[in-house]
Formats: structure tokens, sequence, C-alpha cells
């Protein structure tokens, strides 16, 4: 299979990268249609990569997860990527702003016959976030959270995670590269001020053990402790 339209990586050759496509991800029907039909869309760097999607699916079948958030659904490829991920009896809520690229979502999720898992809430993710965690019984209780939204909104929701995931739970931050941006002092943008910023605040954090992953764009995976 060809992976066109995957993301070049810093310092990795188109050739390199379709290999690592070739003997890395196994895509289903379903998610083969959701990303190349999301590749037609002028937005479509939005979305993950294929060999983030598959990371993204082992991470949750090798953690035995059953409940997550999604922060930053877009068109559906790596709700799916969890969806598939799950057990039966597993739950998803995506949260996003946009009622546009999500009833792409959607629909991709009901063709899959995962409409039951998943729970879509439209609104700033800080306000359905907020909303959580004023619920005590939801506090500590998810296994994973996966922050892909808006950047300078990135470390309310990390916050936000640590109070509703419970010990050892998982949060993967997709981004903290940020094309390489991260660690350019001259570039001041907002976004990239915001990623900085929390990179540095989570290697420093002691109520977390990290690491940041090269695949795609950057991934940062956090175990709460």
């Amino acid at each position: 299979m060809t992976f066109k339209g995957s993301k070049n990586k810093e310092g990795l050759s188109s050739q390199l990268i379709q290999y690592i496509n070739q003997t890395t991800v196994k895509e289903s029907e379903i998610l083969e249609k959701c990303r190349t039909e999301t590749l037609q869309m002028k937005n479509h760097f939005c979305q993950i990569p294929p060999d983030e999607g598959q990371l993204l699916k082992l991470l949750i079948r090798m953690n035995n997860c059953k409940k997550g958030i999604e922060v930053g659904v877009f068109t559906g490829y790596s709700s799916l990527c969890f969806l598939e991920a799950l057990p039966e009896e597993g739950r998803l809520i995506g949260l996003d702003i946009s009622e546009e690229f999500t009833k792409k979502a959607l629909n991709y999720i009901k063709e899959a016959g995962f409409s039951s898992k998943y729970d879509l809430r439209i609104g700033p993710a800080t306000e359905s976030l907020k909303k959580m965690c004023q619920n005590e019984e939801l506090l500590g209780t998810f296994d994973f959270m996966f922050i892909d939204a808006d950047k300078t909104g990135y470390d309310s929701y990390y916050e936000y995670g640590l109070k509703l995931l419970h010990q050892n739970g998982l949060i993967i931050i997709d981004n903290t590269l940020w094309h390489g941006r991260v660690h350019n002092k001259e570039d001041q943008s907002d976004s990239t001020v915001s990623i900085r910023n929390l990179n540095l605040k989570i290697a420093n954090d002691e109520r977390v053990f990290s690491s940041l992953l090269t695949v795609g764009d950057g991934v940062t995976l956090c175990i709460k402790k």
C-alpha cells in the first residue's frame, strides 16, 4: 500500500517514510477511507499520520485502556484508532469545537459500528473538561487522554488530564516538536511558546514519568505517578 500524503518528518526522506508506513501500519478499510478522503481537504495537515495512529492503537492495547478522552477530533482518524483498540465495553469521549469536521468523524464512526462506544461533546474543551472535573465521581477514573487541539490550550488540557486520570493513566500529547520550531528561540509565536513551555514543564514535572518521541510531529507520553 502506498501512503499518499504522509507527513514529511524532519531528517527523513519520503522513501524512508513510505518504508516505515509499509512495514508498520495496519489500516482497516474505514481508517484508510478516513485518511484518504481527509487528504482531499485544504486543512488535511490537521490529521495525524498513519504511523502515529498505529502507535496510538498499540498504547491503548498494551495498557488495557477502557475509558479515554480525546481533545481535538477533526475528521476522526485518531478517534477511529482509539475505538478500534478499545474493548467492546470501552468508551471514548471526544471534545471539539467544530461541528463541520466532527460531522465527518461521526459518519466514519457510525460506518465502523462504534457509535455506542463514542460520546462527542461540542464546545470549548476547557469548558467541557472543567465541567467533568466538577463531577467528583469522574476524578481519577480515566485511563488515557489524547491532546491534539489548539496549542495555546495544551497546558490547561494537561492539567485537567492529571485530575481525570487514575494513577498510571496515560496522557498522549501531539505536535510537541511543532515542525522543529520549539528549539528556535527566535520563534515567539503563541503556539510555539505554549508548546515549548509545556515541554519544559513536563520535563520537570514530578507528577509524571514522560518521554518525547520523534513519531509524527513529536508525541509526548506522560504516565501519571
